[in-house]
């Protein structure tokens, strides 16, 4: 029975994150990459206290660590980076939280921890294009910002 309630209290969250969630349209792009994979995730700069959102597409058939096939930096109007809390956000939504310890410092690395309360996620659509011609189903690769409101 606990178990039961446990369950249905993760699925009820799960739910309620979706059903009042906000999606934000991130990036587009026409792909013709027959299994592309996907990454977005945030990043900064602390010294100058940007955000953007890195996206990286590559062909999952593709050798293994030969890279992304395209990398994309996004800077997202609304979304922004508070130094002082290290706290990335979206129009005050905290969606991450930038941490540096130490040894991050000598190598100028940051360490990046989603919250919950956004998410990054990306989806294949297919689209009829007209190329003058013909009509052509073209795939387009979107990235989307989920936050909760």
């Amino acid at each position: 029975m606990k178990k039961q309630i446990v369950l249905l209290s993760i699925l009820s969250s799960l739910v309620a994150f979706s059903a009042s969630a906000k999606e934000i349209l991130v990036h587009e792009e026409a792909s013709a990459l027959t299994a592309p994979l996907v990454s977005a995730e945030f990043e900064v700069n602390k010294d100058l206290g940007r955000v953007w959102i890195a996206i990286g597409v590559s062909d999952q058939f593709r050798e293994a660590g030969a890279g992304a096939m395209s990398d994309v930096r996004v800077k997202l109007p609304g979304l922004t980076y508070d130094a002082a809390r290290g706290e990335i956000a979206y129009e005050g939504t905290v969606c991450a939280i930038a941490k540096q310890n130490a040894l991050d410092k000598v190598f100028h690395a940051v360490r990046i921890k989603p919250t919950k309360a956004c998410k990054l996620t990306s989806r294949s659509i297919y689209r009829d294009v007209d190329n003058g011609y013909e009509i052509e189903k073209t795939q387009y690769l979107q990235v989307y910002l989920s936050v909760r409101e």
